[in-house]
């Protein structure tokens, strides 16, 4: 066993995984799992890093016509995590499970067990409440218990949370290969942007300038609230697709200033001011994109609605512009 893998009571976790939750400025649940993975096995990277070049930074997707929660999800559509994984040299080892599989459950549970045992904690979805990415960080050795960091954990507390379910998606760090050079990556990460924003779908999901047209016009088509129940459905993806993408232009930003001292953009201080001026927007209509906990008494009406498209038709134009720049850019690296 490694050094930091700890056995006691009946359990073995692998001590110091750094917290995740909500707040932090890493809303992308995948990204920052990914990075508290690496961060446990000595791979000093940084969320923004991640973001950056992974792609996720750059992207908006937006399911369609179904408003759905997975939109922001790193591995829905156009998957960023194979990117991410790619670009720092890891093999991965992902398994899935349908039906609570006997089968699939018994190998996943060899496999995790394996991986904490020499350090490395593993990727999973869905350990507690809702179906995001958290960590697990060690196991029950009698049983299917597991140790986990999730984005719902006590902020109050450094122990590790106990996973309510059994993940049905897991990624495991395998061994790391030579990743490619530092330049390659951030030009990938560049044409990325561009590929992200023009191609107009990844399976049901809309992306980039289509994704904010179909958001826009479904948020002015009032016959989609005439029924209450229905509406009701949207608000949680609605806020949810909004304040990931406020946290991905954010992350945009501090990557794009990482990559001063590393290679020469043209047009690098014009991109960083428009995710700038985007992140300003996002931020002066948040007070139009309530959570369903935030509502309260009150109701997400149809003023709230058009003040958010507004939001997002100031908003377009300067993605397009930004896109332009970036194309720019790629000319001369």
């Amino acid at each position: 066993m490694q050094s930091n893998i700890i056995k006691q009571n009946g359990k073995v976790f692998i001590e110091g995984v750094q917290k995740l939750g909500w707040g932090l400025g890493k809303e992308n649940t995948f990204m920052g799992a990914l990075q508290s993975t690496l961060n446990t096995i000595g791979d000093d990277v940084t969320y923004e890093y991640l973001m950056g070049i992974s792609g996720a930074a750059f992207r908006l997707h937006f399911h369609y016509p179904e408003w759905c929660p997975s939109s922001p999800d790193a591995t829905c559509g156009f998957d960023t995590s194979t990117v991410a994984f790619k670009a720092l040299g890891y093999d991965t080892e992902a398994s899935f499970m349908e039906a609570n599989d006997k089968t699939i459950k018994d190998n996943m549970k060899v496999k995790i067990q394996q991986s904490i045992d020499k350090g490395k904690p593993v990727i999973a979805i869905d350990l507690i409440k809702v179906p995001d990415w958290g960590v697990i960080t060690g196991y029950s050795e009698n049983g299917d218990g597991l140790l986990c960091r999730t984005y719902y954990d006590d902020p109050d507390s450094d122990d590790y949370s106990v996973a309510e379910k059994w993940p049905w998606a897991t990624f495991i760090i395998k061994d790391k290969k030579k990743k490619d050079a530092e330049k390659k990556t951030i030009i990938n990460s560049l044409k990325l942007a561009v590929a992200l924003s023009k191609t107009e779908s990844f399976e049901k999901y809309k992306s980039g300038f289509a994704a904010y047209k179909y958001w826009i016009n479904d948020l002015l088509n009032e016959s989609l609230y005439e029924d209450s129940e229905k509406a009701k459905e949207k608000i949680q993806p609605n806020a949810w697709i909004y304040y990931s993408l406020l946290d991905s232009r954010k992350a945009a930003i501090r990557y794009l200033i990482s990559l001063r001292d590393k290679i020469s953009i043209k047009e690098l201080d014009k991109i960083i001011q428009n995710y700038k001026r985007i992140v300003e927007l996002l931020f002066e209509n948040l007070k139009h994109v309530p959570f369903p906990w935030q509502l309260k008494d009150k109701q997400w009406n149809g003023e709230m609605r058009k003040n958010q498209a507004n939001t997002l038709k100031e908003i377009l134009p300067i993605e397009k512009e930004t896109i332009g720049y970036i194309e720019n850019s790629l000319e001369t690296v």
